[in-house]
């Protein structure tokens, strides 16, 4: 069972022993029979591993690109304002529109440059 399983990439479930019918025997049948099931076990747990690093790096990846889009979204809603509203603004309004984009366009460097 457990060479098929192998066979068909499926070593994320931990085989039992009746998996391994023989590794209870003295002769070399027994040891290639211990054998597999010590490499079938590395491999579980390999595959344990890898999905741990892969649920970190997409947790990662979630949160840098949440910490990226908040500058990126006000940055660009600002920058907008500017454009679409204008010379309705007051030098000002302007003024203020402006620096809070530069403010969020220099956070967004600090944050690629960490």
């Amino acid at each position: 069972r457990a060479a098929d399983q192998v066979r068909g990439s499926d070593v994320a479930h931990t085989p039992d022993a009746a998996s391994f019918p023989h590794q209870d025997r003295h002769d070399e049948i027994g040891h290639l029979s211990r054998a597999f099931r010590d490499m079938v076990q590395r491999l579980h747990e390999q595959v344990q591993r890898v999905r741990q690093m892969d649920s970190t790096r997409r947790e990662w990846v979630a949160s840098i690109s949440h910490d990226l889009r908040t500058p990126l979204t006000s940055l660009t809603g600002h920058l907008e304002t500017v454009l679409l509203r204008g010379e309705r603004l007051s030098n000002a309004e302007r003024e203020r529109f402006l620096q809070v984009a530069l403010k969020n366009a220099q956070h967004l460097d600090r944050l690629s440059a960490s």
